[in-house]
């Protein structure tokens, strides 16, 4: 059983509940819920996350095969099917994974001025309504001693162009709208994502360009200390954040593990924010 806790120096949080086993001596799984919320006047939602991942061991080469379901606020739902391998050796591991997500918009208006890649202006006013899919693949490699570990990882995105539909006619050109067109119908909706992926309390279910990270970690005599840096950029407005951790793990006698952390995160026209947090995993 685990559960996590985290809050923000501007009133966001996250929450999370899990539990998680094995199903003879190869095979792990587990599944969680979380919530987040933040408050932005451009980005003031909540979104709700589950997720279940099943793990089979043979030998050194581990199989993952995942799935993710994701609302956000008002504003779109996605599935995401997750799958990996990952091969662990004496002193390390070396692993890729892979990410389909399909991503439901909910109907919003758009009342504008579209640029067309021809530099022509086409004027609408109509309701969308948009699906959008992309797909990542991403690797992650750690080497570890008696009493210490490093690790990095990195997650590249791919998006398909938006596919729209409209209540109004004459707008066939924009059923499959490449990003630069999506966003400007889709201005309200982005501006909004843009920045909530820029905030390390709502950033699980961001729509990425790409992301990477590195961490180190050694364990003393009764806690352990790590450090960990990352940097993301999103999709649609291009905001990049930075983010350094600083984390302290207590092992108890029981099997159970109390992590504390803190976080700062930059971010582009967003400033920097700190957060702590705290995630407890129960042996039972």
């Amino acid at each position: 059983m685990s559960g996590a806790f985290e809050i923000d120096d501007e009133g966001g949080y996250w929450v999370l509940g899990g539990l998680g086993g094995e199903l003879g001596g190869a095979t792990r799984w587990s599944a969680s819920e979380s919530r987040s919320d933040v408050d932005d006047p451009l980005a003031d939602s909540d979104a709700t996350t589950a997720n279940a991942r099943l793990t089979r061991a043979f030998g050194p080469v581990a199989l993952e095969l995942g799935g993710r379901w994701w609302r956000y606020a008002d504003a779109v739902a996605a599935r995401v099917l997750r799958t990996g391998v990952t091969f662990e050796g004496e002193r390390g591991y070396v692993g890729v994974a892979g990410e389909f997500r399909r991503s439901d918009f909910e109907p919003f208006a758009v009342a504008t001025l579209v640029e067309l890649g021809n530099g022509t202006l086409l004027p609408v006013t109509a309701t969308a309504d948009c699906d959008l899919d992309d797909r990542s693949v991403g690797i992650h490699a750690g080497w570890f001693g008696e009493r210490w570990h490093v690790m990095g990882e990195f997650v590249s995105h791919d998006y398909d162009a938006a596919s729209c539909g409209f209540d109004s006619p004459g707008l066939e050109r924009l059923m499959r709208a490449r990003r630069d067109v999506f966003v400007q119908l889709a201005g309200r909706v982005t501006t909004s994502l843009s920045r909530s992926a820029a905030r390390r309390v709502t950033e699980d279910n961001a729509f990425l360009d790409h992301r990477w990270g590195i961490a180190a970690g050694i364990e003393g005599a009764r806690v352990g200390y790590r450090l960990r840096y990352d940097r993301a950029e999103e999709v649609f407005a291009g905001l990049a954040s930075e983010t350094y951790t600083f984390g302290v793990s207590i092992p108890r006698a029981s099997g159970t593990v109390i992590d504390l952390y803190a976080c700062a995160t930059s971010s582009d026209g967003l400033g920097t924010a700190a957060l702590v947090g705290v995630s407890i995993d129960l042996a039972l």
